[in-house]
């Protein structure tokens, strides 16, 4: 009953002047939302290796192999990319962040309010047996994970739960 409860306040949030959300989409877009995912390698402390961002409202994205730049220069691609977003979004976020906090500290996209999909996922979807990122570029299983193509699925996956959120109204 919580989950429903907290389902249900989420869908009241989408409203628009009191009236239910008719382009659930267009509202992701409006977020300006920045989604954000990363690869470590455990074989190295589960340090980062990849990274993947994707802007909501503009499209732009980055694509970075961590160790081909310096630290400071990573940081300014990203912290341009997050120029005002508004939200930042992933699936399983708070791995993410902590592992981002731990090697690239004061990262502007870190001060951003959250949007966690998987936390999300097992409230807009409750009858779903499991709330993992569905990649379809991942057909084969020895297919490397695409951090860039990840980012892009959390939007389109941000995109269902307001979908479902707003039909909860």
């Amino acid at each position: 009953a919580g989950q429903r409860t907290k389902a249900i306040q989420l869908a009241r949030l989408l409203t628009d002047a009191g009236r239910p959300v008719t382009e659930p989409r267009r509202v992701v877009s409006e977020w300006a939302a920045l989604a954000l995912d990363i690869e470590v390698d455990p074989a190295h402390d589960n340090r980062i290796f990849k990274i993947g961002a994707v802007r909501s409202d503009t499209a732009e994205h980055l694509s970075l192999a961590v160790g081909k730049l310096d630290k400071a220069a990573l940081v300014g691609q990203l912290d341009a990319l997050s120029c005002a977003a508004r939200v930042l979004v992933g699936h399983n976020l708070g791995a993410t962040i902590s592992r981002s906090v731990r090697e690239y500290p004061g990262l502007a996209c870190l001060d951003l309010p959250v949007i966690d999909t998987l936390e999300w996922s097992a409230l807009a979807f409750p009858t779903n047996p499991y709330h993992r990122l569905v990649k379809g570029y991942k057909l084969l299983s020895d297919t490397r994970n695409d951090p860039l193509g990840d980012a892009r699925i959390t939007l389109d996956l941000l995109g269902d739960e307001v979908e479902a959120f707003a039909g909860m109204q």
